[in-house]
């Protein structure tokens, strides 16, 4: 009976989002590059995305489109003992083993991303998600080498199965539109973290050890009292403290570097293994820079065995900053790229 009912909340949790519980092998076919499959939810036929030949990333990223042959691309990847078996063939390699795929730009269409969809053995390094994304199941993105998430998602419990077990991540951009809380993980590498939230929790900074500065939006109304309890972070709160709200006049900036009215931007540089960047006016490694504003170089990093190439604004090396015409329009982590001495 129990099995019964398993089976019976399965298919229902499923149809709910994309999967069905058909348990026959899918086609797949061959469009354009990309190999898909058919599939159904409850409102509407689409495809699920299951393999792509390396013609289709640009610059090592997987930008998935809205629609493939006609077809609205409602999913990301199979697996042969997962809800939508697959027949797999020699020609196609899975998305989960994709060796060339360093980053993932997710469409609107896709509200779910099955727990059959994993990176452990990938080189996915970014992903970049859409505000519609309601459900992660199993923490697919669980990668030695995720460093960068940005996510515009409607639900906390989404961001919290991203960053589970992702002890590389060094950048985090996420803005929750509701249930909105911060998840306190421990947190080594984190170097720049953006939000868009209403409330921070206790705890959350006390093991981000290497994240040098935060900007609270005006958007947050409540901080806990210990949320920076034991951080050395700096802080810059959008709002001047004569107008913040109630909900953060608890004593929870004793003892803290905080400046109010902060209206300008940090740009966080990652040496990425090299050598430290420090930057005199702030003693660590970032600078306050004014919208509009170019900002200066520091000396470039060193490292054994590297040779340094330039900043650029992601992990895949998709885009340079270019110090003589870039301006800042945001606050932004650039990171260094290196190439290996052979």
């Amino acid at each position: 009976m129990k099995k019964f009912l398993c089976l019976i909340l399965t298919c229902l949790f499923s149809n709910v989002f994309l999967l069905g519980c058909n348990r026959d092998p899918y086609k797949i076919e061959k469009v354009d590059g990309y190999s898909i499959i058919k599939i159904r939810n409850r409102d509407a036929e689409g495809v699920a995305l299951v393999g792509v030949d390396d013609s289709n990333l640009i610059n090592n990223t997987l930008i998935v489109p809205e629609k493939i042959a006609g077809k609205t691309v409602l999913s990301l990847g199979c697996k042969k003992d997962s809800l939508w078996p697959v027949d797999y063939d020699e020609s196609t390699i899975p998305l989960e083993f994709n060796q060339k795929m360093q980053k993932i730009v997710i469409n609107n269409a896709i509200t779910v991303l099955p727990w059959s969809l994993r990176y452990y053995t990938n080189t996915l390094k970014e992903i970049d998600l859409n505000y519609f994304l309601l459900g992660i199941q199993a923490r697919p993105y669980v990668s030695e080498g995720l460093h960068g998430i940005s996510a515009y998602v409607a639900s906390a419990s989404t961001f919290l199965e991203l960053i589970r077990d992702s002890k590389q991540l060094k950048k985090i951009e996420i803005d929750v539109n509701r249930l909105t809380l911060l998840y306190s993980q421990d947190s080594t590498k984190l170097l720049f973290y953006k939000i868009s939230n209403t409330t921070i929790i206790s705890d959350t900074f006390e093991k981000y050890t290497s994240l040098a500065a935060f900007i609270i939006p005006e958007t947050v109304t409540e901080i806990d009292k210990n949320s920076f309890m034991n951080s050395t972070v700096d802080i810059y709160a959008r709002a001047e403290k004569e107008d913040i709200p109630d909900g953060m006049n608890n004593g929870w900036d004793n003892d803290l570097n905080v400046t109010y009215g902060f209206k300008d931007e940090i740009v966080v540089f990652d040496s990425f293994d090299g050598s430290p960047i420090v930057f005199e006016e702030t003693g660590k490694n970032y600078v306050v820079a004014q919208k509009g504003q170019k900002i200066t170089p520091p000396e470039a990093p060193a490292r054994d065995g590297y040779v340094f190439e330039g900043w650029f604004t992601d992990y895949v090396y998709s885009e340079e900053w270019n110090f003589e015409t870039d301006i800042v329009t945001d606050s932004t982590l650039l990171i260094a790229k290196w190439t290996e001495v052979k």
